[in-house]
């Protein structure tokens, strides 16, 4: 490894969540537990009666929590965004090194969209705990939408990053595809056409490396705008 950052030259950006953004969250389906609770509460009935309910409206493994879902189940959107913020203020809190390296992409005018199987909701309530999204949209992304609006089976093989490519009409040389897992972040995105792939590892000695498939590890994020060699507002 010498000194020199390694030049990235790419204009769109691709950012996995868990583990990336935010820890891995143990702790199940956790939008759709508070959901769960929220229509207990609604309707004076235990936490499974309240699943119960939930349920009869809509698939919660399979649909995303929609204006009209919460609608149906007599629960406001403020209502539920305000109870899923709370719980994940007791539970965890975003990686500093990544929201440093959003906001910086951000004024690079670097598009950035997930790369990820979470849902939109999923994403934005991320994003929110690190003042990067606000209860109806993203303040740094370009857009936000769940892994299986972009592929049904989400993040699950290289079809999923073909399918982003086409979603956002960019082509894989302009991408850089950035996550902390050597099999959905870096094999898949590769198999899909997209080379330029960063995977953090915040435990590695070394500030940065390059993998022999040609992948860069960093310990941390926050140099990733470094590297970009070329951002939208310098493409003529």
């Amino acid at each position: 490894m010498t000194d020199k950052l390694p030049d990235i030259r790419a204009d769109v950006a691709l950012i996995d969540m868990d583990g990336t953004v935010t820890p891995t969250i143990k702790h199940g389906d956790y939008c759709g537990r508070v959901l769960c609770r929220l229509v207990a509460q609604r309707h004076g009935v235990d936490e499974a009666g309240g699943e119960s309910i939930v349920r009869q409206t809509f698939d919660l493994g399979e649909e995303p929590i929609t204006d009209s879902a919460l609608s149906d189940l007599r629960i406001e959107y403020d209502e539920y965004w305000k109870a899923v913020m709370t719980w994940q203020d007791a539970h965890f809190s975003p990686f500093e090194d990544a929201v440093e390296m959003i906001k910086r992409l951000g004024e690079m005018n670097v598009r950035m969209y997930p790369g990820t199987s979470n849902s939109s909701f999923a994403c934005r309530v991320k994003l929110a705990m690190a003042g990067l999204a606000g209860p109806r949209g993203p303040t740094h992304f370009a857009e936000l939408f769940g892994g299986s609006e972009v592929c049904p089976d989400g993040k699950s093989g290289p079809g999923f990053f073909s399918a982003i490519l086409e979603k956002i009409d960019c082509a894989a040389k302009d991408v850089v595809m950035i996550g902390d897992e050597v099999t959905t972040d870096l094999a898949f995105a590769r198999s899909a056409g997209i080379e330029q792939i960063v995977i953090v590892h915040r435990d590695q000695e070394r500030l940065w490396l390059r993998g022999d498939d040609g992948a860069i590890f960093v310990r941390s994020l926050a140099i990733v705008p470094q590297m970009l060699g070329r951002t939208s507002d310098e493409k003529t």
